[in-house]
């Protein structure tokens, strides 16, 4: 339940959501509205990435308020996941290249951008199947 998440975990889900519905083209179901509501843009961090979400600031207020690496990286990414919701295929690829260039950050957003960019050449590692070798 949405009670077993703080105020970070639902903007971060919020704003993935926010762009599954762009990049579908469905409907919003509103959730996403709800989350950005509720967050206020009260000089934190998480706050700035709400305002974003429900667009309230734009991608230079986001990435110029961005203090920390990790900060900059996530800026980066959550921008390109919104150009690419949009249908910005060449800027959002850019975006997402500045995301892994970023460096030395062990964010989950490096490891996304990365798993974006490959695209159907993406590799999700598993098991080693067994193939009765002698």
């Amino acid at each position: 339940s949405s009670s077993d998440l703080n105020d970070e975990d639902l903007v971060y889900l919020a704003l993935w959501t926010r762009a599954a519905e762009k990049q579908m083209k469905l409907p919003t179901d509103g959730d996403a509205d709800k989350v950005f509501a509720s967050i206020a843009d009260d000089g934190r961090w998480i706050g700035r990435l709400s305002a974003f979400g429900a667009g309230k600031i734009k991608e230079g207020e986001l990435t110029s308020s961005a203090k920390t690496a990790a900060q900059k990286t996530e800026a980066l990414f959550y921008v390109a996941l919104d150009r690419r919701a949009a249908g910005d295929v060449a800027g959002s690829q850019a975006l997402f290249s500045k995301t892994l260039a970023s460096g030395g950050v062990d964010l989950m957003e490096v490891g996304l951008a990365r798993d974006i960019l490959a695209g159907p050449r993406a590799y999700v590692s598993g098991p080693v199947p067994d193939v009765g070798l002698p």
